[in-house]
């Protein structure tokens, strides 16, 4: 009996993770609630927040944070393996050693994002293109590489819930809004890979350049970012007195 190959055992991870899948759609269906049909007015408010720019450009900033996290992760394997000569049991650990970190960085947003959404969202781009930027240019040592795989685990797609809250401020939770939500997020995940293969294509053969269109990714969401949040404080009321002596104030979540 000839021993497995690599591709045998690649195969058998498919099958693990269809199995895995088909258990949670079981769970899914007998564990979580049923949720009502929404209504032709749930529907048509749906629709009418969809025609808000203010609410796609909350989009793009999901479209680009998670564009950037996955610009990066979807090239971890070459980086740890070629760059910092990790061996394959090894990046596998590290690997999912990230998992955990998105985990554990997810259940911290979440205690925030209601609250301090832009801030969570201010401080984990600064914290993905620091971690991508030196991953660009110290991936090659060992300790590096490990600590800013493991960062980025932290500070990638766990601002899920940040950027869920930011789009509900503008387009509610209905499910027409979250879909498309759902959607953008995914798109991201395929277009910071496909930019990342197109930069690598261009630029070199080396996981580097991809930890650098990742953190591309970070400054243009970043700056969507503050675009959205410099427009939001110029447009809010000022407090104003009220003849009876009471206040009228409008707060802007940060």
């Amino acid at each position: 009996m000839e021993p497995k190959g690599p591709e045998d055992f690649t195969k058998s991870s498919f099958y693990v993770l269809g199995a895995a899948a088909f258990l949670l759609f079981v769970i899914s269906t007998v564990a979580l609630p049923p949720l009502a049909a929404a209504t032709q007015d749930d529907a048509a408010q749906d629709i009418r927040n969809l025609r808000s720019p203010r609410l796609w450009s909350r989009y793009l900033v999901s479209l680009l944070t998670v564009g950037a996290a996955y610009a990066s992760f979807s090239y971890f394997t070459p980086l740890l393996e070629q760059s910092a000569d990790f061996a394959t049991d090894t990046t596998t650990l590290i690997l999912l050693g990230y998992g955990l970190c998105s985990y554990v960085g997810n259940l911290i947003v979440g205690e925030f994002a209601d609250q301090h959404a832009v801030k969570v969202l201010r401080f984990g781009h600064t914290l993905l293109f620091v971690s991508l930027g030196l991953l660009a240019l110290r991936g090659h040592v060992p300790a590096v590489a490990l600590g800013m795989v493991l960062v980025v685990g932290l500070s990638g797609v766990t601002m899920n819930p940040a950027l869920v809250t930011r789009v509900a401020e503008i387009g509610g939770v209905g499910n027409l809004v979250s879909t498309v939500h759902t959607a953008v997020i995914t798109m991201g995940v395929t277009l910071g890979t496909a930019i990342s293969a197109i930069t690598i294509s261009l630029f070199g053969d080396d996981p580097a350049v991809a930890m650098w269109t990742g953190a591309a990714f970070a400054v243009l969401a970043a700056l969507a970012l503050a675009t959205q949040t410099r427009r939001t404080a110029s447009t809010s009321p000022i407090v104003a007195s009220l003849p009876a002596g009471g206040e009228q104030s409008a707060e802007v979540k940060s």
